[in-house]
């Protein structure tokens, strides 16, 4: 091997060791943002065994009113500035929904943004109103909808289901329900 070659190789190995060392650094980010462990205990949220408290906001989500903020570009503001932890995604199901805009219809960038910040996206279905029972289909629209949802991001611990805003405010609860 020549002179040439050798200070080639010396360089070659050198650099393919900083490629691995970042490759490793960047697997270690991602995974550590995914590796977190949320339990409950004595009405309390714990999160990989310390005491977690929401700290957060309600933000448009998918099928949901318009704010004129896009709830992706707020990722940036929420986690810096207000140090949030823990944001509530309000969604409806279908573009024929009564506050319906697509302006927040991207789930997945939504909540690919929060969670590599380490912030909660609680999904808060707001289908069927404030104080009322779904019926029995309006039930199984809902099932529908939270399977593909439980189905889509079960991997992602960040991701938690309010299963129905504010249902049944008086009156006798249905057997189905």
């Amino acid at each position: 091997m020549t002179g040439n070659q050798s200070v080639f190789f010396a360089k070659w190995k050198r650099n393919l060791c900083r490629i691995v060392a970042v490759c490793v650094f960047n697997l270690m980010l991602i995974t550590s943002s995914q590796a977190v462990s949320f339990t409950t205990s004595n009405g309390k949220f714990w999160k990989d065994g310390v005491e977690f408290i929401p700290k957060g906001a309600n933000y448009s989500g998918e099928w949901w009113q318009d704010t004129g903020n896009r709830t992706a570009d707020l990722v940036d503001v929420s986690a810096t500035a207000w140090k949030f932890n823990f944001i509530r995604l309000n969604c409806g199901m279908y573009e024929t929904d009564q506050y319906a805009t697509s302006a927040n219809n991207d789930l997945d960038k939504i909540i690919s943004a929060y969670s590599a910040k380490g912030i909660v996206v609680m999904l808060a279905q707001h289908k069927y109103g404030t104080g009322n029972y779904p019926t029995s289909t309006q039930l199984d629209e809902l099932k529908t909808w939270w399977r593909s949802k439980a189905t889509k991001y079960k991997n992602n611990p960040w991701v938690w289901f309010n299963l129905l805003n504010e249902p049944g405010a008086s009156g006798n609860v249905p057997v189905n329900w």
